[in-house]
């Protein structure tokens, strides 16, 4: 899987497919782990960093990232 929000795709297949078989509590407990993986996956993409930050995980410079972000090329 190339990230984990594909996870949730296959999980919910999961789910689904357990449902549709005749196993509603693995299909419950399926459906509730793509339900955390969904609310940590979110938390995530909300975290905020400073250029400081961004640019130690990105690996660019802290100038390059403000430039772009001036430049409307990322979302601050």
């Amino acid at each position: 899987m190339d990230h984990p929000a594909s996870l949730l795709i296959a999980w919910r297949e999961r789910a689904a497919y357990l449902e549709q078989f005749g196993d509603p509590t693995s299909a419950r407990l399926w459906r509730l782990a793509a339900l955390e993986l969904d609310a940590a996956l979110k938390a995530l993409g909300d975290e905020t960093l400073t250029l400081v930050e961004a640019a130690a995980v990105s690996g660019y410079s802290a100038d390059h990232l403000g430039h772009v972000i001036r430049h409307g090329q990322l979302r601050n």
